[in-house]
């Protein structure tokens, strides 16, 4: 069972670094095309998104 979680928690790790670095893609492109509001949004998800990937963490950590 830990060696499932540990695989899991790998997997989902890997998997939240591509999503953040396409989400900073995607701010940069925001940023260069003067869409500051879209950027704006972009750049505080990809501030959210590690701290929800820590909340979520716990939660699963606690009910195993």
């Amino acid at each position: 069972l830990l060696l499932l979680w540990k695989v899991y928690l790998t997997f989902f790790l890997r998997y939240n670094m591509i999503t953040l670095m396409l989400l900073g893609i995607a701010m940069l492109i925001f940023i260069t095309l003067n869409y500051m509001v879209s950027a704006i949004i972009v750049g505080v998800i990809i501030l959210i998104q590690p701290l929800v990937l820590i909340i979520a963490s716990s939660i699963i950590e606690k009910k195993i």
